[in-house]
């Protein structure tokens, strides 16, 4: 597994050295470069060992990331990492992701995509959550693979693709406990791991839209659907401002709702363009 990971964790840095390399001699293309900070919003489902019930463990806390992207008239690459410390978990992860657009610059290109995400959340429960257990920590960790296919239509300035794709989820689980108070002695610990294996459809709409000359809106939209399923919403927003052809501020505003988590963050940092 940790060969799988370093793996999977080396190959955004591959893309961007290359992209990097193509831009230098790309000037139709732009390499960004973003640090950014903000605060993360998480709720997180589980099951009582005491009750059976399932609850909510709501979190937050500071977070920092990276954002690099390089775009051209045929493609786009790109990738974040970020960090985050919260009251009572640390999650960390990163998402790569690839689109190519056929033919030539038009009013409508077909498109396909690629985006890969990976999220490692670690958690402590809080005593008061988990009675009669003394201590759970619970360790999650989500892969997630999202090819799309879609058509891009430009109107103006302002660029529309909605799309269609395949999403699967795999979501690896272990829970450790060191039990519960018994007769004045700490017993009935246990370690327990779970795999879970989860594919929907997409359906969702990506747009690029320049307001002036300086700022520029990216939003995408998908809906996760699976058959008596409820519908799982992502949003991913991100605003610029372009305060000169090398410099600007960055504002990124995503919402991931999952089956067992949701997350909401808000960041904002410089964007360097070369």
């Amino acid at each position: 597994m940790k060969l799988r990971i370093l793996r999977v964790g080396f190959l955004p840095l591959f893309f961007m050295f290359c992209a990097v390399t193509v831009s230098a001699g790309d000037k139709s293309g732009i390499f960004l470069v973003s640090p950014m900070f903000g605060s993360i919003n998480s709720d997180i489902k589980y099951t009582s060992h005491g009750t059976g019930g399932t609850n909510t463990l709501s979190d937050y806390g500071p977070i920092s990331a990276l954002m690099m992207m390089y775009t051209c008239p045929d493609y786009t690459l790109g990738s974040m990492f970020h960090f985050s410390k919260l009251n009572n978990s640390t999650e960390n992860g990163y998402m790569f992701y690839g689109l190519y657009y056929f033919g030539k610059e038009s009013d409508i290109r077909p498109m396909l995509g690629f985006y890969a995400d990976y999220i490692n959340v670690f958690t402590k429960m809080p005593t008061d959550d988990i009675a009669p257990l003394l201590s759970l920590n619970v360790n999650t960790s989500i892969w997630a693979f999202h090819p799309i296919a879609g058509v891009q239509f430009k109107v103006g300035k302002q660029k529309i693709t909605p799309f269609i794709g395949y999403f699967n989820e795999q979501v690896e689980t272990s829970m450790t406990s060191e039990g519960m108070l018994i007769g004045g002695e700490i017993r009935n610990g246990f370690s327990a791991n779970s795999s879970v294996s989860i594919d929907y459809m997409t359906v969702g709409v990506k747009a690029e839209f320049k307001i002036t000359h300086f700022i520029r809106f990216d939003t995408k939209v998908y809906v996760r659907l699976k058959n008596g399923e409820i519908p799982l919403y992502t949003t991913r927003n991100r605003l610029d401002f372009l305060l000169s052809k090398q410099f600007g501020i960055s504002v990124k505003y995503d919402y991931f709702n999952d089956k067992y988590e949701t997350n909401s963050f808000l960041l904002v940092g410089p964007v360097f363009v070369f």
